[in-house]
């Protein structure tokens, strides 16, 4: 009894300091010509799960999709009078904000013109300055913790003090920037890790095997991610993929799984 108890004013605290893992794809559609284009119907694929997201352009011809979950997308707009533009291979990292504008060409709109490969997408939607472990990384580099801490010297900015990929424990000795270590904030799917008092370990271990992609904000995020001054560590657990009748809203992450297994 004691132990749910622990548990649950664990929980709480997390719950009253949890931060969002989601991202937004935000654009503009215009037409060949440089001009908006209100009223577009704009249509979002996860990749992995096959979960729609459709918003429409407003007057201005912008449009801003949020709270979606990390992945890759595929991005549709069609208006009547304009071909039907599709890019495929859109990757959101967690608490990223991905612009994707779109130019529309005259013509049916039963003709589809697809991009299926482009160049690296430069931020201009967001001021921040972050830097991603991607899922290949975390899958494919061999850490002799298995813990995903020790990747993140990878990053520019990030030092490991302390062994962190050698080290089978839950501390971390991370310096961001050269702020010291009990300044890095880490949450799993948005519930926060540090342990209270020394703030520089966590109350719980994690598998790099448990997680799809890690996101170190570094400086300029916004301000609901200002918990600490060094940086904000972001692990994302994996989720699950189409089967059935599930998807991602229906897929349990860990921190839900744990509410389930002890309450």
């Amino acid at each position: 009894m004691a132990g749910r108890l622990a548990l649950l004013a664990f929980l709480c605290v997390s719950c009253l300091s949890a931060q969002t893992i989601t991202g937004s794809i935000t654009g503009s559609v215009k037409d060949s010509s440089g001009a908006s284009v209100a009223g577009a119907r704009v249509k979002l694929v996860q990749a992995a799960t096959g979960a729609e997201r459709e918003e429409a352009t407003n007057g201005r011809g912008d449009f801003v999709v949020s709270n979606l979950p990390p992945g890759e997308y595929t991005l549709s707009v069609s208006q009547p009078g304009f071909k039907t533009v599709e890019r495929k291979g859109l990757r959101l990292s967690a608490s990223e904000i991905l612009p994707a504008d779109v130019v529309l060409q005259v013509g049916a709109v039963a003709e589809t013109v697809t991009v299926t490969a482009q160049g690296a997408v430069v931020q201009t939607a967001s001021a921040e300055r972050a830097g991603l472990v991607s899922s290949s990384q975390v899958e494919n580099l061999l850490i002799r913790s298995r813990t995903v801490m020790g990747l993140l010297s990878l990053l520019p900015g990030v030092v490991d003090q302390g062994g962190g990929s050698e080290s089978i424990d839950r501390n971390w000795n991370l310096s961001v920037n050269g702020n010291r270590r009990n300044t890095v904030s880490v949450s799993l799917d948005g519930a926060t890790l540090n342990a209270l008092g020394n703030n520089f370990n966590a109350v719980i271990g994690v598998s790099q095997d448990a997680i799809a992609e890690v996101k170190v904000l570094q400086t300029n995020y916004q301000a609901e991610y200002g918990r600490m001054s060094g940086a904000n560590v972001t692990l994302v657990s994996k989720s699950g993929t189409r089967f059935g009748e599930f998807t991602a809203s229906r897929t349990p992450r860990i921190g839900q799984l744990a509410l389930r297994l002890y309450f």
